[in-house]
């Protein structure tokens, strides 16, 4: 199932995206509105993709299709989460990206 370099170029791949999404992009705190919430959706929807393409291509169909059911049914299981969240810990709507981080419903 790969190699440890793979696995800890892939960890590294992780930990630099919430990285990345917390300190530059979600920086300053604001209320996220539905366009913004849509748009960061497709960009990180996209990047899975991307990845799972890759998987495809380097390690065979069935590794690619493993990859994609598993996202499909994660993504399946995440849909009733987004209203429960931030309004089960009494966030306030500014500080709701930081919220997902921190909080399990």
């Amino acid at each position: 199932m790969g190699t440890p370099l793979l696995w800890v170029g892939f960890n590294l791949f992780v930990l630099l995206a919430v990285a990345l999404d917390l300190g530059v992009f979600h920086r300053k705190a604001h209320k996220i509105e539905l366009q913004e919430a849509a748009l960061w959706s497709v960009i990180w929807i996209a990047l899975a993709v991307v990845f799972g393409s890759f998987l495809w291509h380097w390690f065979g169909a069935q590794r690619g299709l493993e990859y994609f059911t598993g996202y499909v049914i994660e993504k399946a299981f995440s849909i009733d989460n987004p209203p429960s969240v931030p309004a089960s810990v009494r966030a306030p709507s500014d500080a709701s990206a930081k919220t997902w981080l921190f909080t399990r419903p």
